[in-house]
């Protein structure tokens, strides 16, 4: 009895992949935009020495827990960070590229491990309810794209160009810049576009001058954010003070 439950417990530490935490959705029924479901789950966790093969995504209709979007043994970034356009809409939903409204859903995903020829873990899941048609919610991003480079124009797509020392900043608070504008000496702008944030959250503009005044038309921000999504923001006409700023959510 000794020998069988010792092999028994060798076996179980052996490819044991573990069921991975889910951090997006962020918490149990939170509401998320229909076009824009965020799902993140890790780290993995097998047996020693054991790696993260690929992960397997689903969104299930609730109460029916049919699936209605799929991702399949997806690797790299995609294994624990992945959105809707990354996978495949299936089932009731098959040939859209949104969730309905007003309705609950289930995500779910499990990791393979490279033990045991490929051993998968449990399933794990996580409710969450999509947002209403007329809801109004906050603009959520975690990357802006390179390509297409980002555009700061105003009317007949003139590009702006700040005055030295002035700067506009998209960010997500606590989180990190998304893309930063900086006037320079040159009469041209610096542009920055920092890597993906390592968390999502509502973004909002920030302006702000240095020793002169500023005044900026009505503009449009267009970039295509991390989930493949082309993104229009318009900012109003903006008028600041030396050392002044202003803040945009959207």
């Amino acid at each position: 009895m000794a020998a069988l439950s010792a092999a028994l417990w060798r076996g179980d530490l052996l490819g044991q992949v573990a069921g991975p935490p889910i951090t997006e959705p962020p918490s149990e029924g939170a509401i998320i935009s229909p076009f824009d479901v965020h799902m993140v789950a890790g780290p993995f966790v097998g047996s020693p020495g054991e790696t993260h093969v690929c992960s397997d995504w689903k969104i299930l209709s609730v109460p029916s827990l049919d699936p209605v979007w799929t991702a399949s043994c997806v690797t790299g970034t995609l294994a624990v960070h992945i959105h809707l356009g990354d996978g495949t809409f299936v089932g009731t939903l098959a040939g859209l590229h949104q969730l309905d409204y007003d309705k609950d859903y289930q995500v779910t995903v499990r990791f393979q491990g490279s033990a045991n020829g490929g051993e998968w873990g449990p399933w794990v899941e996580r409710g969450f309810h999509s947002a209403s048609a007329t809801a109004i919610e906050p603009l959520v991003l975690s990357d802006v794209s390179n390509v297409p480079p980002p555009s700061w124009h105003a009317a007949r797509g003139r590009e702006i160009v700040l005055p030295e020392g002035a700067a506009m900043r998209l960010e997500v608070p606590g989180a990190g810049t998304l893309l930063e504008f900086d006037g320079s000496e040159t009469g041209s702008n610096r542009t920055s576009n920092p890597g993906a944030l390592t968390t999502h959250g509502p973004a909002r503009i920030v302006c702000t001058t240095s020793t002169a005044p500023w005044t900026l038309p009505a503009s449009h921000l267009t970039f295509t954010d991390g989930s493949g999504m082309d993104r229009d923001l318009a900012v109003p006409p903006t008028t600041l003070g030396a050392g002044q700023s202003v803040t945009y959510w959207f």
